[in-house]
């Protein structure tokens, strides 16, 4: 049916109307529920009083005293209504009392949280590492910025210790902390200095990194005083990866080496000049093996000595060579075999002897000498350069007969040797040696005016014996032309 106040449609036997909380009467004779009947004979309907000073019949009167307003009366009627239904509704009626349940749980899970809610610092975020150095040698450091940590610690635990600034500035390390410490009231200011002073972080690995390795910072800390502060501490873990390291020269140093010889063979120097304009290595950091006495062919090996790891942080080098050998050469040398002579040497080896000899006779009354000829030389090399004496030795061997005017002696076969020592050949190829040898070697026996005697040999074999038999010793010896 249609309610007759609000017109919104409604149960057929409703007595209040659930919209707006008019109440119907009980229908009586054939009257449809709902509408009221005219009052007969002056008798007023029932449930209503008859209307008073001119009322107009259905016009309801103002509440009397001890009667609920109108719009009250139709709220509580409203919430009877839906509880009249949700209690016939069983299913419904659960649902509301678990919605209420939950959320009286909710309630008191929030004012758990509220009553024990600790502010959480994050060290992550107070931590900064830096990497340093180049790629595949480089190192790693982590640092916590204590200075903002605490200074953040103190305003959320609300500690307002009056000096707290100028005590934090004062401290370089955590290990100063010991110091505030010792002393101090347990007061809220030295509960946080004792947090501090069992925090720490470390690396996992810090050296010989290389870019796109992972380093990870673990951190130490209790959070028991923190606690107490109401602050927590969380230190998860954190990976960092290694990048900004710069890449790796390799440098050759021998690119920049010149090793030089000098002197004369076998007793040249070897010398070494390093050019680079960096300053990471200097000629004094290279050894050279052997350096002196040495011969054309010699082998000499060049080693450089550094520290790798300086020369990696500091300068981001790495050598690819670390010795090189050198073959001595260009240099002069002296001549070490009879067979290297020159001609053009040799002959004026061979003037200089003739002249020699014939410089002998000339100025000699009581002998003369005749059918002077060549007849070979004798060449000697020594053994060891850094031996004393003359690195060469060769003796040009003429020979002549010599007779006595006064008869002082027979008719000989003379051997005139004269003695040169040091002959040399040059770099560019040439050969020298010093022609002012005046005296001729040994002695014949062959006497002459008061006791004088020839110079020179009458026995080839005595000759050979004492002038390179003899000296084998310290000499190699050969003979060459018809000697023997």
């Amino acid at each position: 049916m249609i309610c007759p106040k609000c017109k919104n449609t409604i149960e057929d036997d409703s007595r209040i109307c659930r919209f707006c909380g008019f109440q119907f009467m009980a229908p009586q004779g054939g009257q449809q529920p709902g509408m009221q009947q005219a009052p007969q004979g002056g008798q007023q309907q029932r449930g209503q009083q008859a209307p008073q000073g001119g009322q107009q019949p259905g016009m309801q009167q103002a509440p009397q005293r001890g009667q609920m307003p109108g719009a009250l009366q139709k709220i509580l009627t409203s919430f009877k209504v839906f509880f009249e239904k949700l209690i016939a509704d069983k299913k419904k009626l659960a649902a509301v009392i678990g919605g209420i349940a939950a959320i009286f749980i909710l309630l008191i899970v929030i004012i758990v949280l509220v009553v024990t809610h600790k502010t959480k610092i994050d060290l992550q975020d107070y931590t900064e590492v830096e990497f340093s150095g180049y790629d595949g040698y480089g190192t790693a450091s982590v640092n916590l910025d204590y200075d903002k940590l605490m200074e953040d610690f103190a305003d959320e635990a609300d500690i307002k210790e009056s000096n707290l600034n100028e005590q934090l500035s004062d401290l370089s390390s955590l290990s100063d902390l010991a110091g505030l410490i010792q002393g101090s009231s347990n007061s809220d200011y030295t509960k946080m200095l004792q947090v501090f002073s069992e925090m720490s972080c470390e690396l996992d690995s810090s050296s010989e990194l290389k870019n796109g390795d992972t380093v990870t910072v673990s951190y130490t800390f209790d959070n028991e005083l923190a606690n107490e502060l109401g602050i927590e501490l969380i230190g998860d873990e954190l990976e960092q990866e290694v990048s900004g390291l710069d890449a790796i020269k390799e440098i050759n140093p021998f690119d920049d080496v010149t090793l030089s010889f000098s002197g004369t063979s076998p007793q040249a120097t070897a010398s070494l000049t390093y050019s680079s304009s960096d300053d990471m290595l200097s000629e004094y950091d290279f050894e050279v093996e052997p350096s002196s006495d040495l011969a054309i062919g010699d082998t000499v090996k060049v080693t450089v000595s550094y520290d790798e790891e300086a020369l990696l942080q500091e300068y981001g080098c790495k050598l690819t060579e670390t010795e090189k050998e050198y073959t001595c050469e260009d240099v002069d040398a002296y001549i070490s075999s009879g067979n290297d002579i020159d001609d053009d040497v040799l002959s004026s080896m061979k003037k200089q002897t003739e002249d020699v000899v014939e410089a002998y006779f000339a100025d000699k009354d009581n002998i003369t000498q005749s059918g002077l000829k060549y007849v070979g030389y004798y060449f000697l090399s020594k053994k060891n350069a850094d031996n004393w004496g003359d690195s060469n030795q060769i003796y040009i061997v003429y020979s002549a007969k010599v007779k006595s005017t006064d008869k002082s002696f027979k008719s000989a076969t003379v051997y005139f040797p004269v003695k040169y020592v040091n002959a040399i050949q040059y770099a560019d190829g040439t050969q020298y040696v010093e022609l002012n040898s005046t005296s001729i070697e040994g002695e014949t026996g062959l006497e002459y005016s008061f006791w004088n005697q020839v110079p020179g040999y009458i026995d080839q074999g005595i000759m050979k014996n004492e002038l390179l038999t003899a000296q084998k010793g310290s000499y190699e010896g050969d003979a060459f032309g018809d000697l023997k």
